[in-house]
């Protein structure tokens, strides 16, 4: 009924839904687990927040791995660290066993996150790129959308723990497939090349200090100790990567990605976007119901139609980006999300809710015309025999940019308190840094343009001749 290649981007798929799913599903359950275990609101934010950074810290690691031992092989790995994390978590007697398994559920989601835009770059026809990854865009959207109802329903029926028991026949589902149709005799283009330990750990500890110093800047603001402290540390760290990469023989990020500037440009873009992206996550519940008396479920069923936009829009943008051109649907994309920002900058404080929700359409289609073919486009720029190095890269500057953002757009808000209440324009600061940003990543896009019309033409002669 299905065959080869349906099988393995069902596979793929289904790796998207669960890891952005379980960012969201569990959040919801928070209350709950506090209750359970006798603990705080800070003591139990634990279980989201290191779950987010094992993500982030290693994702460089699954990547740059896959090219030397099998993309298939790691994503199976990926699959069962994954699954039986999910079972410790859902069987933890205490706080700190829970958060211990949702960091090793962290590290297994990472290889979901950054391996299977790999496993679909080298199976799947270069023709149908965009489609697939459209499919995978979907699934994450569907993930996304679905993960605070689920969660709360999950919860509502039986406990917390359902919350974590629920990706485990899921797990086991997709890592049967996953084994059956994904081709054994796969490609290990640095199999046998010494592997950069030093790299993914000066990587590692890097990324950890960033998403660690962003945290503490949410909490204590941008003078606190501990940002700069740890913002130092990773700054420091970053350096000390640039020179242990440049003298490796198989460093974990290849220089030979950056031989295309369209690599670097739309990964940049994408990262971008994302930082855009961790402003209407972090911002848009409080403008919802702080600033617009929303209860909590009716601004939560809002946002959902941010989310479902991508769910409807994300399989027919990449069909479209196979035929028209990934690099014009990321420029359209920049367009809708930059002029959505710049006009929800200075009407987000009218009455109701009309613009809010034309700001939320408008921004989701943006990035519905961009993901599928952005993520086509990168793992297309970049050279075959790197493809999981360079779905390493990827997936970390998206989630990087996702964190920062967060960060970014929190200390742009206008001074409010502990009030529940917000100034009428405390949208526009953020959403005119938003507009700025993104409009920068529609100057990106241009020569990414031109350059695939570039090897369109040069294809055509080809043919031709």
């Amino acid at each position: 009924m299905f065959n080869r290649e349906s099988l393995i981007i069902i596979s793929v798929c289904l790796g998207a839904f669960i890891s952005c799913l379980d960012s969201y599903i569990v959040n919801i359950s928070l209350p709950d687990i506090a209750t359970a275990f006798g603990t705080d609101v800070v003591s139990v934010s634990a279980v989201t927040v290191y779950y987010s950074l094992l993500m982030s810290c290693t994702m460089l690691v699954w990547g740059k791995a896959s090219d030397r031992l099998g993309a298939r092989r790691l994503f199976l790995a990926g699959y069962a660290v994954f699954t039986l994390s999910s079972l410790l978590c859902g069987l933890a007697p205490n706080l700190e066993i829970l958060v211990l398994s949702r960091c090793l559920q962290g590290f297994g989601a990472a290889s979901l996150f950054a391996i299977g835009m790999t496993i679909v770059a080298l199976h799947m026809p270069q023709n149908i790129l965009g489609k697939a990854y459209g499919l995978v865009a979907t699934s994450g959207a569907l993930g996304l959308t679905f993960g605070a109802p689920l969660g709360g329903l999950i919860t509502g029926l039986f406990n917390w723990r359902g919350v974590f028991l629920v990706n485990v026949p899921i797990g086991i589902l997709a890592w049967l497939l996953t084994r059956h149709s994904i081709p054994k005799a796969e490609e290990k283009n640095e199999e046998g090349k010494p592997f950069d330990v030093m790299g993914a750990l000066l990587s590692a500890a890097a990324l950890f200090s960033l998403v660690w110093a962003l945290s503490a800047c949410e909490r204590e603001g941008w003078q606190s100790f501990g940002f700069l402290c740890f913002f130092t540390l990773a700054l420091a760290l970053g350096i000390l990567f640039v020179f242990q990469e440049r003298r490796h023989p198989s460093p974990l990020i290849n220089p030979a990605l950056f031989t295309d500037r369209g690599f670097p440009l739309a990964v940049g873009v994408g990262m971008i976007l994302m930082l855009a992206l961790g402003g209407v996550a972090l911002i848009l519940p409080f403008h919802l119901i702080w600033g617009k008396g929303l209860s909590v479920e009716m601004a939560g069923l809002i946002m959902a139609m941010f989310s479902s936009v991508g769910v409807m829009l994300n399989h027919l943008s990449g069909r479209l980006a196979d035929k028209v051109g990934a690099a014009r649907l990321c420029l359209a994309a920049m367009v809708l999300t930059a002029g959505s920002s710049l006009f929800f900058a200075f009407s987000a404080q009218a009455p109701g809710l009309t613009t809010t929700i034309i700001f939320l359409l408008v921004f989701g289609v943006g990035c519905s015309l961009f993901f599928p073919g952005g993520n086509a486009l990168i793992m297309k720029l970049a050279p075959r025999e790197h493809k999981g190095a360079a779905g390493g890269v990827n997936a970390t500057s998206r989630t990087l940019g996702m964190t920062m953002g967060a960060s970014i757009f929190a200390a742009l808000l206008p001074h409010h308190g502990a009030t529940g209440q917000l100034p009428p324009d405390a949208m526009r600061l953020p959403w005119l840094f938003g507009a700025a940003i993104l409009a920068v990543a529609f100057l990106m896009c241009l020569p990414l343009v031109t350059d695939e019309r570039r090897k369109r033409r040069e294809q055509e002669r080809s043919m031709v001749a």
